[in-house]
């Protein structure tokens, strides 16, 4: 991120640009990892535990 950050600093626009777009890549990539995912992932669990065992679907012949 901080490598990024150093791309806004250039004189020549382009690399700003790309410094902006790369960095607020990594941001967003950042929230998503530790605020959405786990979110996601707790309603799954939530809806997962409260379908109960008669809608699981039946288990592999054999313990598989």
């Amino acid at each position: 991120m901080l490598g990024f950050g150093s791309l806004v600093l250039s004189h020549f626009p382009g690399l700003q640009s790309m410094g902006r777009v790369a960095g607020l890549g990594v941001l967003s990539a950042v929230v998503w990892a530790l605020v959405a995912l786990p979110a996601l992932g707790s309603l799954a669990m939530a809806r997962r535990t409260a379908c109960g065992p008669e809608s699981k679907p039946p288990g592999r012949p054999g313990g598989l």
